[in-house]
């Protein structure tokens, strides 16, 4: 049967380079039973357990079998009781390893060169980054300190947009409905209980009288979420499309599930 081709050097969770069993026996020409044999009695000697340590790997017959991989201090201190020569070739190991894990220098000052204008353009990209984002953030501060609740047209106005525009876009987002009977901009019930909009009851005076009507207003948390959902203001006036002008208006009496008319 064919072998396994299993690696012999294992990255601890903490990325810290190990040494396995199998490649200090190869190395030093050992049986790895052998070098199990020290290791455990190392592990002993120094108050190590085994199981911090321990591993598996298959055999030429896909047997699962037991070895150790060891940090560079246990490995030292393990072959320091082994010969000169064989101690040598694992130091020597261990530093092609270290060598591996380094990152690769510029050789040439042409690599130099290039290697400085690419992290140039990663810091560039990374600044202009940061500079696009500045301005959401501080509109967002801004709306996060406000206090209170706002009407329609305050909150278009905290947002940067046309209020019409606003309305619609709230409207087509599901936070607004348009009543069929009054024609007056009603609050999603769904959105009062998320504590996104509120509806105050406002007196508008009529030819001969006095009619309390509801007004939608946006809560502080529903103008920083509302801000974050809708972005900039489009340059085209599409918010309401003909599907958003038959979403605008439900049928009286018949608003969706949880929506309170005013």
């Amino acid at each position: 049967m064919t072998a396994f081709s299993i690696p012999t050097i294992a990255v601890s969770t903490g990325n810290a380079l190990t040494m396995s069993s199998r490649e200090i026996a190869e190395l030093t020409a050992k049986q790895h039973a052998h070098v199990m044999r020290d290791i455990r009695a190392m592990l002993e000697q120094v108050g190590e357990g085994r199981s911090k340590f321990g591993s598996t790997y298959l055999d030429a017959q896909g047997k699962e079998r037991e070895c150790y991989n060891l940090p560079q201090d246990l490995t030292y201190n393990l072959v320091l009781g082994y010969r000169a020569d064989l101690r040598l070739k694992v130091v020597r190991r261990w530093m092609e390893l270290e060598a591996q894990q380094a990152p690769a220098l510029p050789k040439t000052y042409a690599e130099a060169l290039l290697e400085a204008g690419r992290l140039a353009q990663e810091r560039d990209k990374l600044v202009e980054e940061k500079r696009a984002l500045e301005p959401k953030v501080a509109a967002l501060d801004k709306l996060a300190s406000l206090e209170g609740v706002h009407n329609l047209r305050s909150a278009a106005q905290q947002c940067g947009w046309p209020e019409r525009k606003f309305v619609n876009r709230l409207i087509e987002l599901g936070w607004l409905y348009t009543h069929s009977v009054t024609g007056r901009k009603c609050a999603y019930a769904d959105k009062i209980k998320a504590g996104l909009m509120e509806s105050k009851n406002v007196e508008v005076r009529r030819t001969g009288y006095v009619e309390g009507v509801g007004q939608p207003m946006i809560t502080q948390k529903g103008l920083a979420k509302i801000r974050t959902i809708i972005g900039d203001v489009p340059d085209d006036d599409t918010t309401l499309a003909a599907g958003l002008a038959q979403k605008a208006t439900p049928r009286p009496f018949a608003h969706r599930s949880g929506a309170i008319p005013t």
